[in-house]
Order: C-alpha cells, then structure tokens, then sequence
C-alpha cells in the first residue's frame, strides 16, 4: 500500500496556514503627508504629498513613490517667480515588531525633477533639472481596523547643487540635507 508516500513534499496539511501565511506576499497602497524644510535662508516648511505601491515580503518592504508638492514662491530682487518639483523614489524597509507596533527603518534613492520658472526684469526664465538623491528615513506605525498608520521622519541628502543663479545673484539656494516629518497611511489591497 502506498499511501501518502509523497506526503511529505505535499505542501503544509489542511487547517495549517502558518507557513503558507508565513509566505503571503502583500501588496498595499500608502499615502504620505510631510512637510519638508525650506530653504537654507529661511524657516519655511513645504507641504509634501507621496503616493505609492508597496510589497511586503517576509523580512522586508520594497516600494515605489512619487511625491509632488505646492510650489514655493519666490521674490528676490527682480526676479519674481515658483519653485516645483516631483520626485520618484524607489525604497527598502525592514520591519521590526515592537508587540502592538512596527519600526521600520527605511533606505531610498529618488529623482527629483524640479523647474524654476519666473521673470527676471523683462526676461521669461525657466530652468529645469533632474537631482538625485538618497534618502534615510524611519517610520513608527500601528495597524487598526486594518489600516498600517503612522508616523515618519526622513533625511534627504541631494547629490547636486541647488543654487540656483542669475547674473550672479543667487535666486535659490536649496541646503544639501533636507529633513521631512509626516504621517502615512497604509491600506492592504491584496
């Protein structure tokens, strides 16, 4: 009789999930809403907005982003114009359980397609640029009723310059390290 001779490479018995849960892949939907420090010269803060994907595997979390933001006006002598940019960042976690909680700190690189765009005396400028970067965050999140919130901070450090000059007048000057605090909101969608 030769019964269950293959059994054990069948895959885990009925009514076991544990490890079949233990290799759920998840995929879920995560909105982002930071504000960034301004520019060197000044105390301003900028509302960021971050749209994702994220995939959550057993030890890590990979995930895809694009942020945009309001514009950031600027008047410095005769040069009268809006600062905006979009970012896309590509991004690993590694989640920690902390019982109730989850750390997750968080390593990424980003794109950041900013433009400059104004009038200087009676000249039209328009200036665009493409700034990488790479990104340190942490995030601190709790899951209720099924939602993944919580709170982040991120370092952002830039690979280029952000001085932006006209005739020698410095019109922006955007600092090498950028630092973001914010909430997220993670919702699984399968």
């Amino acid at each position: 009789n030769r019964e269950n001779v293959d059994a054990p490479n069948s895959g885990p018995k009925t009514g076991d999930t544990s490890s079949v849960a233990a290799h759920r892949r998840k995929w879920s939907l995560e909105s982002q809403l930071t504000a960034r420090h301004g520019a060197a010269d000044d105390d301003s803060y900028q509302t960021r907005i971050a749209l994702g994907v994220v995939h959550t595997l057993p030890t890590l979390t990979m995930a895809v982003f694009v942020e945009f933001g309001s514009a950031r006006t600027i008047n410095v002598r005769q040069f009268r114009g809006d600062f905006n940019g979009l970012a896309v960042r590509a991004q690993l976690g590694y989640p920690l359980a902390l019982g109730h909680w989850q750390m997750e700190p968080e390593l990424s690189l980003s794109v950041h397609a900013t433009t400059l765009e104004g009038r200087f005396a009676a000249m039209v400028i328009e200036e665009s640029r493409f700034n990488p970067s790479i990104d340190l965050g942490f995030r601190l999140a709790r899951t209720i009723k099924g939602v993944n919130v919580g709170v982040q901070l991120r370092g952002t450090g830039y690979t280029r310059s952000q001085r932006y000059l006209l005739d020698g007048v410095v019109i922006l000057d955007l600092p090498a390290l950028e630092l973001a605090a914010g909430l997220s909101l993670r919702v699984p969608i399968f």
